[in-house]
């Protein structure tokens, strides 16, 4: 049998033009078949629940986002995206805060005031603790903090204490604590479907 030639022309080598071969019916359908994904692949509304979708990423319920933005933590909470940053203590009049490097909140408060006290003399803005340390105006006052999650400063004669500010609680959502850290890292969340039916049960108890 001899083969058959190509059709040469100035642009280069083309191929006979010779009709394909269409598959066999049985054959077509099995490569549409393949080339369907599966339903189990494909993330409806349903199968995501409570959880969240961004650029391509799926969080669970509870679990922590990412942030571009510093000292902002974000959450996956019944299905919507929330952030949080700590509320620092504002400074009072005539005070002005000091930013410190890789801390969220300032760690000194500078204020002005009329410098005509002696040198022997205390700074009327200076603040004594409840354990009779003073410590000067601006500075912070640990003996009055009770535990990490709370920062106190001497501000105008005052200590005055701001406390952490954390995610807001989400009904169904209990937050998970790790030692020495004052905000939940995570949040356990249970399904709504699992919710209604425990407050069917109960009510059918009652």
């Amino acid at each position: 049998m001899r083969p058959e030639r190509a059709l040469v022309s100035s642009a280069g080598v083309r191929p006979s033009a010779r009709p394909p071969v269409p598959l066999p019916h049985h054959d077509i359908k099995l490569l549409e078949d393949k080339g369907k994904p599966e339903d189990t692949d494909i993330a409806t509304p349903e199968s995501i629940g409570n959880s969240c979708v961004e650029v391509w990423t799926v969080y669970a319920a509870g679990s922590a986002m990412s942030s571009k933005v510093a000292c902002e933590q974000c959450f996956c909470l019944g299905g919507t995206r929330r952030c949080v940053r700590p509320k620092c203590l504002p400074p009072p009049p005539g005070c002005h805060a000091r930013p410190s490097h890789g801390a969220c909140c300032p760690q000194r408060y500078y204020c002005d005031h009329a410098s005509n006290v002696a040198v022997k003399e205390r700074n009327p803005h200076d603040c004594k603790t409840a354990k009779g340390n003073w410590i000067s105006e601006g500075q912070r006052a640990t003996d009055a903090e009770d535990d990490g999650c709370v920062q106190c400063f001497c501000l105008r004669g005052t200590i005055r204490c701001q406390h952490a500010s954390c995610a807001p609680t989400v009904q169904g959502c209990a937050p998970l604590l790790q030692p020495g850290q004052c905000c939940p890292h995570q949040y356990q969340c249970i399904p709504k479907s699992v919710q209604t039916a425990s407050t069917i049960y109960k009510n059918r108890e009652g």
